[in-house]
């Protein structure tokens, strides 16, 4: 599944080691980033955050959102979306600039990457529709604006200039990021919307979420190293949660393997977010260092498919429960 997800600090390994992998100048992307090393590298990252809100931007820029585009939790491309044009972007390189990894290329990936940032980037832009250009040389970056409704304008040189008209959609696209501190309180809300209540059965009061097996879940979250959690937003509000922590919980295994929890809001389900959300969790949990990770699913509750389908398995059967783990290191003997 292709997801875009904006830069941020707390990725910054994978982030780092995409940023490296890509050349310095390929088909009008230009990587001003591959010879700085972590430390300068995070500097530039904070730089991409303060740029998207508009701060500090150089003399001569724009305002402009730097994405990373994942595939199943590991980023594959990068993309930028310049929030409006000024003279030499408008005969430059126009709003949108992306990259991906070569060996993901001519997979669809890469048409995908482009409708979800010209979703999401329809409320970033001022202008009326999209400039895009590439190398006349390209013509897999062509058929990919074309597919995605690009019509041909013009050339210049080596340059094809492309337009495309905002997308009807625009808005409806999520991306994952890592919760701040400020907004922890929401797990709360997050919880009850966790608990599995079957089909004809009354939801319990919202206070259940008080009883000690629950509020382990999120009582002083963020207060150990081992806390974790990622956001999905959607036109600037949270919609769903995926969270971990070393806990005595229902799902716990041992003191060194994090439990998780995830929740959506009922309307926003069925789109990919859950998927979304527990791959980029497994890919953080990994970058850490964890060996496994697990949950607890009631054996009724139809999560148990996207719980497989990300990589977990049973482990034990508890009557009405399963106990679930997923590895996240390549074991001796596999």
């Amino acid at each position: 599944m292709i997801y875009i997800r904006k830069a941020d600090l707390d990725s910054i390994e994978a982030e780092w080691k995409l940023i490296k992998s890509m050349p310095e100048h390929e088909n009008g992307f230009v990587n001003p980033y591959l010879r700085m090393n972590k430390e300068e590298f995070s500097k530039a990252v904070y730089e991409m955050m303060e740029h998207d809100l508009g701060i500090d931007v150089p003399a001569g820029q724009v305002p402009e959102t730097t994405f990373f585009i994942a595939l199943n939790g590991s980023l594959i491309g990068q993309a930028r979306v310049r929030h409006y044009l000024n003279e030499a972007l408008r005969n430059g390189s126009g709003h949108i600039s992306y990259w991906i990894l070569p060996q993901y290329r001519g997979k669809g990936y890469g048409t995908e990457a482009l409708r979800l940032i010209l979703q999401y980037g329809s409320k970033l832009i001022s202008e009326e529709e999209f400039c895009l250009t590439t190398g006349s040389d390209n013509t897999a970056s062509q058929r990919i604006i074309e597919k995605n409704g690009g019509v041909k304008v013009g050339e210049k040189g080596n340059d094809i200039f492309f337009r495309i008209g905002k997308p009807e959609t625009s808005g409806e696209v999520f991306t994952v990021r890592p919760l701040r501190p400020d907004e922890f309180g929401l797990l709360d809300d997050f919880l009850y919307e966790a608990i599995f209540v079957p089909a004809g059965v009354e939801p319990p009061p919202r206070d259940i979420i008080k009883q000690p097996e629950l509020s382990v879940y999120t009582e002083g979250f963020g207060t150990s190293k081992h806390d974790c959690c990622l956001g999905a937003e959607l036109d600037g509000r949270i919609v769903g949660a995926v969270w971990t922590r070393i806990m005595n919980d229902y799902g716990h295994i041992d003191d060194s393997t994090p439990s998780f929890a995830i929740a959506i809001y009922k309307d926003y389900r069925s789109r990919g977010i859950g998927t979304a959300l527990m791959n980029e969790m497994l890919s953080a949990l990994r970058r850490k260092g964890y060996k496994q990770a697990s949950l607890a699913v009631q054996k009724q509750n139809r999560a148990v498919g996207l719980y497989r389908k990300t990589g977990f398995i049973p482990v034990a059967d508890k009557g009405s429960e399963y106990i679930m783990v997923c590895e996240l290191v390549h074991r001796k003997g596999w």
